[in-house]
């Protein structure tokens, strides 16, 4: 049981890190497209 809720949880780690970068990625393109001097 201990291994099944490991293996959930790296699951669950590994889609919120995907959604995030997900997330960054679409502010960055979203920072491009507008012309602007702020980083």
């Amino acid at each position: 049981m201990s291994s099944i809720l490991t293996s959930h949880g790296v699951v669950l780690a590994t889609v919120m890190a995907v959604s995030g970068t997900v997330v960054f990625l679409a502010f960055s393109r979203q920072k491009n497209v507008c012309p602007s001097s702020a980083i």
